[in-house]
């Protein structure tokens, strides 16, 4: 969320919020009662070690069953609850922001994706990055230009997943009724950017002071365990 601050502008981020808050009115809530029952069978919260024994034995198989009819309503609906929220972000926000806020959002995806193409892999200096959000910021706007027609081809000739729980982006751009998009990022110095790069900021310290003393162990994992299997194969 936070790198979208600096993607997004003010008005952008505004129809994003109306999607979430679509989300939590009432037509677009899965039933409360069926998540609290959910979480409670499958914790059984506040209850005394016998009192998990006895229950745990007496809801063992309906916890199991319901809890996979649970889980196949979640996968079903999800899409359903999507276009929900996507109904409700139409009626008070412009459907040309919404679409560029989407295609955002998905170019962001294709552009994680293709991270290691992309100057220096995140792991490989020996030190933690202490602007972590904001060099991958720096990336995507310097590569933007250059791959952004790609991109877009990617995202008008996409397939829906069988398994997915969003509809796929031209789906959605279809629903909103808008034909074409172009995706520009926003620049210039006022308040409301300065608010976002001070909250960027902020979000890369606060994940400098929590990840720093683990760093040597998540690069030995995610980049030189796989950078010795690449170069003993090159020199072969």
């Amino acid at each position: 969320g936070t790198i979208l601050l600096d993607l997004m502008t003010e008005e952008e981020l505004y129809t994003i919020l109306l999607h979430e808050f679509g989300h939590m009115a009432k037509s677009g809530q899965i039933s409360q009662a069926d998540i609290s029952l959910n979480e409670k069978i499958n914790t059984l919260r506040g209850l005394n070690n016998l009192s998990r024994k006895i229950i745990g034995a007496l809801f063992s198989y309906p916890d199991v069953l319901f809890s996979r009819e649970f889980y196949f309503y979640r996968i079903t609906a999800s899409q359903a609850l999507e276009i929900i929220a996507d109904e409700t972000e139409r009626k008070y926000g412009d459907p040309q922001l919404i679409v560029s806020s989407l295609a955002k959002i998905n170019m962001y995806d294709l552009f994680s994706h293709e991270l290691y193409n992309f100057d220096e892999p995140i792991y490989a200096p020996e030190k933690m990055r202490s602007d972590y959000s904001q060099s991958l910021i720096s990336k995507f706007r310097k590569v933007l230009p250059e791959r952004h027609d790609i991109w877009k081809n990617l995202l008008m000739n996409e397939i829906q997943p069988r398994s997915a729980s969003h509809p796929i982006f031209r789906a959605r751009m279809e629903a909103m009724g808008v034909s074409d998009f172009t995706v520009t990022l926003p620049d210039g110095s006022s308040d409301y950017r300065k608010e976002c790069k001070i909250a960027t900021a902020k979000a890369d310290k606060q994940l400098f002071d929590r990840s720093n003393a683990e760093y040597d162990k998540i690069r030995k994992t995610e980049y030189l365990k796989h950078l010795d299997v690449i170069e003993s194969w090159e020199r072969k």
